[in-house]
């Protein structure tokens, strides 16, 4: 069983080649490598495409848009799966789109939070 107290490596992911109006995802809550470390709560997102991508967290609501050559952190997420949309008119060349990812460590705020809790 895994500590998540410890949190979870830092994952690294690259897109395969998107055409424009497609998509690619990725599912981790049936795999070895992500899935004793869900959900993941920190999310780094580079776009060193030419193009607008919208990423979806947890096939939801959740979205968000990076625009070409940006950038974008995000914490607090409870992801389990994204989605890379390319809102371009153009291909997205594999590799051009790097996202980083992890469950963060256990640290002294949550568990000031936590002690905070009712019991």
């Amino acid at each position: 069983m895994v500590d998540l107290k410890e949190g979870s490596p830092l994952f690294q992911w690259r897109n395969p080649e998107i055409a424009a109006g497609d998509f690619t995802t990725l599912d981790m809550r049936n795999t070895t490598e992500y899935g004793p470390y869900l959900p993941i709560d920190s999310i780094y997102i580079v776009n060193n495409s030419d193009e607008k991508i919208k990423i979806t967290f947890n096939g939801g609501n959740n979205t968000r848009i990076i625009f070409p050559k940006q950038q974008k952190g995000y914490d607090g997420q409870n992801i389990t799966a994204f989605k890379v949309e390319n809102l371009g008119t153009a291909a997205i060349p594999a590799e051009h789109i790097e996202i980083e990812f992890q469950h963060s460590p256990y640290n002294a705020d949550q568990y000031a939070r936590d002690k905070m809790k009712p019991t």
